[in-house]
């Protein structure tokens, strides 16, 4: 017994994380011909890129993230389904992977048993929202863990350059990404204050400016979310333009002048000595305001309504590794390296199994359309593990095509006028019906299937006419 756990310890254990980057890769590639990509928000993003890569969704840093491989297969001339579904589904689930190693990298050497927290962090979260790793959410979390590991670990008076600009960049990520990212950038904003409080007479003025430009982007992204979330009804309708151009939208000269004056003088404050308590009464003060507003709108409780596995996890743990790193508290790290392995094997077999059934889903959904013309109502052949029918049109196009079939004759689509429950259902009709333009794929649709939609989508403005 005492043997095979020495065993356990020196090639599992000791080599937890390389086993959790290989495993996890192998399964994401070979669930990704399985069409994985087209579960859930997959088909939504898959269909919408086919008609514009550059297809302005509110949270774009993170739509064009988890997409990235496709649009630049798009981008080079391919129109092969089989190779952008693959493409897709493995990256859906990768990308997530490399956020991972990032934040492994950035622990030093000495710390690297810390990473088992992030890794506890991603494999909870993994197994419990399982298909929906591949949400916007979930990149966000991981761009957050990628800050705030270098938050912990580095010095700020010796912090390289190289570090300084990843920061930057995936501090940039952060801007247009989920909603409730504007809750980890708020927490890593207040930390900034503090580790910029602790830099010394010696720290290099570029150095400085670069911490000065991290910080400025925290605030831009709490900024920018905080004016959407006062002056849009929705507010969650986040930030689809250049941040930038959003963020001086409507303004008078003066006050963009004003604005710029504000930023000068901040980053101004890098050629002064003894600006630290300055600078910390001053930005203090704005987060409490921050805070005072988000308790004002019951902003916490909206963002709830959302992921908020994906929010609550990272923000645990990452609270949780900061103190038992910081207070130097006695963590047994065999405890939660054969808890992960537990996780690992249970997503691992979890993603799986889901992978095949869907697969075996959209095969007999197939089967179905193919020996049918016109619109079949999605609710006779429900699809496994989607969520709702809200994607049944631009599903049953993609995996004809995927099949060989340019010429589409049928379609599901999810509709029962007799029976409208609210505007909500009638809108959600109206979606599932519509036909996308995808004639630079080769898709056509019979003239037979054309009319048949335009016929319901008159019968859906006179039902919503009668509901007003």
């Amino acid at each position: 017994m005492i043997k095979t756990f020495k065993l356990l310890k020196k090639h599992i254990l000791e080599k937890l994380p390389q086993i959790t980057f290989v495993s996890l890769t192998v399964v994401f590639l070979i669930n990704a011909f399985y069409n994985i990509a087209l579960l859930n928000d997959g088909t939504f993003n898959f269909a919408n890129i086919l008609l514009n890569v550059l297809w302005t969704e509110e949270r774009f840093f993170a739509t064009f993230i988890v997409n990235l491989p496709m649009i630049i297969a798009i981008k080079l001339g391919s129109t092969d389904f089989n190779l952008l579904i693959i493409l897709q589904g493995f990256w859906f689930f990768f990308v997530t992977l490399i956020c991972l190693f990032t934040a492994y990298v950035n622990i030093p050497s000495k710390n690297k048993d810390y990473f088992q927290f992030v890794l506890l962090s991603y494999l909870i979260t993994m197994n419990f929202v399982g298909t929906f790793i591949s949400s916007k959410s979930f990149i966000c979390a991981g761009l957050y863990w990628i800050i705030a590991v270098i938050f912990i670990f580095e010095d700020y008076n010796k912090i390289t350059y190289k570090k300084l600009l990843l920061l930057i960049i995936v501090s940039l990520l952060l801007i247009k990404n989920y909603e409730w990212n504007v809750i980890f950038v708020s927490l890593l904003a207040v930390y900034h204050i503090f580790k910029i409080k602790t830099l010394n007479a010696d720290t290099k003025i570029l150095k400085e400016l670069f911490l000065y430009i991290i910080f400025f982007i925290f605030l831009l992204t709490i900024y920018l979310f905080l004016k959407n979330f006062f002056t849009d009804k929705d507010f969650f309708i986040y930030i689809a333009k250049n941040p930038l151009i959003e963020a001086f939208e409507g303004w008078k000269p003066r006050q963009v002048l004003i604005t710029f004056a504000i930023i000068a003088l901040i980053c101004s404050l890098s050629f002064f000595k003894n600006k630290n308590k300055l600078i910390f009464a001053i930005l203090v003060s704005c987060f409490l305001c921050l805070i005072l507003l988000f308790i004002k709108y019951n902003f916490l409780y909206a963002i709830a309504k959302y992921r908020l596995l994906n929010f609550f996890v990272p923000l645990f743990f990452s609270v949780s590794l900061f103190l038992v790193f910081k207070k130097n508290i006695f963590i047994n790290f065999k405890i939660i390296k054969i808890l992960n392995i537990i996780l690992l094997v249970f997503f691992i077999i979890n993603i799986s199994i889901i992978a095949y059934n869907w697969n075996k889903s959209l095969n007999n959904s197939f089967a179905v359309l193919n020996n049918s013309k016109g619109i079949v109502k999605a609710e006779d052949y429900p699809l496994s593990l989607q969520e709702g029918f809200q994607l049944h049109t631009w599903i049953s196009i993609i995996i004809q095509k995927q099949r060989n079939i340019s010429y589409i004759e049928s379609v599901f689509g999810n509709f029962d006028p007799k029976k409208p429950k609210n505007n909500a259902v009638l809108k959600t009709v109206e979606n599932i019906l519509y036909i996308p333009d995808l004639r630079k794929f080769g898709i056509t649709y019979s003239d037979d299937l054309l009319k048949k939609i335009q016929e319901n989508s008159k019968l859906n403005s006179k039902i919503n006419e009668i509901l007003k």
